[in-house]
């Protein structure tokens, strides 16, 4: 069994104080948002190549199954979408996302069509390629994300015109590309709008065997995007009950919105996570095999469940494979 807790290395000093000592930041130093950044970045790399040690023991130890334990884990960073890659050979393909007409995502595609339009003129090859086609998609949706879609007629039972969540032409919780090889090299600036695993150093299918991800019911946000994605890849069974369904959420701290009456705050969503079948994310993630736990079951009740639970989701990650 592999216990991840959070999608995240701030739990993980030790590596923080790795990164900084490679950096040359002796403590106490200034470190500004740049600096920031490359720290978190680099102890994410530290965190993969951790996982990926611990991942090639049992490996190399030719474990039955592995069994990913994601019980009570409410999310982390985008890096979950780096985690899942070591766990499995198949090249995993993330599912489209949708996002909302809105100033606040119209600034967020303008910023990344910038960025890649100043990359495309120093790129060659495929890489060139690449930008090409994603200021092309950035272009398009942007034009999505600036039309006016009024939805006050759903007061008056009319249908509006068009839907206020984008879903052409797709964007993924990964960027522009639903999937990109660990060995692409993109300009450095554009990696993150391209395919964002791609900021990082990581190796698909370091474990190559059976795959199982159990789940409860406060597996939220960034851990139900982990098991969505291997559930949908083919590449993991599920075990546990059924997830939180946070979904997709907010970007860049959501979209503030003050209520005309009541004056209060609310932060509103602003992107939805699909599944391959088309169904929202938020609806949580429903396990192949389920665990019948209790609110009220003690941790004792709660292994005993999970062990008879266990054979059934063996062999369903046996049949996966074949």
């Amino acid at each position: 069994m592999l216990r991840i807790a959070v999608f995240s290395s701030q739990p993980f000093p030790g590596l923080c104080e790795q990164a900084a000592t490679a950096m040359g930041l002796a403590a106490g130093t200034p470190c500004d948002s740049g600096c920031r950044e490359r720290l978190e970045h680099d102890a994410r790399n530290l965190l993969t190549a951790a996982l990926e040690r611990q991942v090639a023991v049992l490996e190399r130890q030719k474990v039955g199954a592995l069994v990913v334990d994601l019980t009570h884990n409410g999310g982390g960073s985008e890096w979950v979408e780096v985690a899942a890659r070591p766990l499995t050979a198949r090249p995993l393909h993330d599912s489209p996302m949708g996002f909302v007409r809105h100033p606040h995502w119209v600034s967020q595609l303008a910023a990344r069509l910038a960025l890649v339009e100043a990359d495309t003129g120093a790129a060659t090859g495929r890489s060139r390629e690449l930008l090409r086609h994603a200021a092309d998609v950035l272009r398009r949706q942007l034009a999505e994300a600036r039309r006016a879609c009024p939805q006050d007629v759903r007061w008056e039972d009319e249908r509006p015109a068009c839907a206020l969540v984008v879903t052409e032409p797709p964007l993924y919780p990964s960027g522009i590309l639903p999937y990109a090889r660990p060995d692409t090299q993109p300009p450095a600036l554009s990696r993150s709008y391209l395919f964002d695993p791609l900021r990082y150093t990581y190796h698909e299918g370091v474990y190559r065997g059976p795959l199982i991800v159990v789940v409860d019911r406060e597996t939220a946000s960034a851990a139900e995007e982990f098991a969505a994605l291997l559930a949908d890849n083919g590449a993991a069974t599920i075990l546990g009950e059924p997830t939180y369904g946070a979904g997709c959420g907010y970007t860049n701290g959501g979209i503030p919105t003050t209520l005309e009456h009541s004056r209060a705050d609310v932060l509103m969503p602003d992107c939805v996570r699909l599944r391959a079948d088309g169904t929202n994310e938020v609806e949580g993630i429903t396990p192949d095999v389920l665990i019948p736990w209790r609110g009220a079951d003690s941790p004792l009740q709660k292994a005993n469940r999970f062990e008879a639970a266990l054979p059934g989701a063996l062999s369903a990650a046996a049949r996966r494979r074949r």
